[in-house]
């Protein structure tokens, strides 16, 4: 009778630890995730939290489309806290009046680090359906306008400081438009569908040409006019034969 009731002791007992052990595997991380002031991503393995507001910033201002996931910690740039995400980066200004989280001008710091600079066409008279900015001179036509403008505007993408120029994204050879806090791709194999539009990587590509993040790969862009075709590298040629030595005289 011992030896039975201690063997049921026992069975809840190792009950009671497998169900402790499920809940540290799946509950707990399920609530860490979800916390008001913390999310994890798991794609990344960055977190994301509201120790200087980044985390809101995110959820109030469709981060996931517009930002994608974060990419590194917390950082330290020019005396102000930054982190870089998939397609841009996050600013606390605490030198501004309330410290306010801005986007960090990704589009403008991108070209600079290639040395990419993009003339304003001459002034003109804008034509019908295009938003001419005068700060740049630089101008904004469908498809970009409409997506400029429902996904933030100036405060997600700010003026465009180029005109659509062609470029290599990955292999692809794709029109795209520069602005200071990013860059839009018009992808023409989706042509009139919602993925017609994308948001580059730019957060990414810079993040690797600092430094930042490891350099698994080259930045995705190139411009078509600095693409290099690769040409097979000339074969050495090979040594002519040695002439064949004279014969020793004969003996005499």
């Amino acid at each position: 009778m011992l030896v039975r009731s201690s063997a049921r002791w026992i069975q809840a007992g190792g009950i009671s630890l497998l169900l402790g052990v499920l809940f540290g595997l799946l509950i707990a991380p399920l609530h860490l995730r979800a916390s008001p002031d913390l999310q994890h991503f798991s794609a990344t393995g960055h977190t994301l939290d509201n120790a200087h507001g980044f985390l809101n910033y995110w959820r109030e201002h469709a981060g996931e489309q517009t930002l994608g996931a974060p990419i590194t910690a917390v950082l330290e740039e020019d005396g102000r806290p930054v982190q870089y995400f998939q397609r841009g980066r996050l600013e606390q200004h605490v030198d501004l009046e309330g410290a306010p989280v801005l986007r960090g001008r990704v589009g403008t710091e991108y070209a600079e680090a290639l040395w990419r600079t993009f003339a304003a066409p001459p002034p003109r008279t804008p034509l019908p359906g295009e938003q001419l900015f005068e700060a740049t001179g630089h101008t904004l036509n469908e498809p970009f306008l409409s997506f400029w403008n429902s996904h933030g505007g100036m405060e997600t993408f700010g003026y465009p400081i180029s005109e659509p120029v062609w470029e290599y994204v990955g292999d692809e050879m794709l029109h795209v438009q520069y602005f200071e806090r990013g860059r839009l791709e018009q992808h023409p194999l989706a042509s009139a569908t919602t993925d017609e539009i994308h948001i580059s990587s730019l957060g990414r590509d810079l993040a690797r040409l600092r430094g930042l993040i490891a350099p698994d790969g080259e930045p995705d862009s190139v411009p078509a006019e600095e693409a290099v075709v690769p040409t097979e590298e000339p074969v050495a040629a090979a040594p002519a034969p040695a002439a064949p030595a004279a014969p020793a005289p004969a003996a005499p």
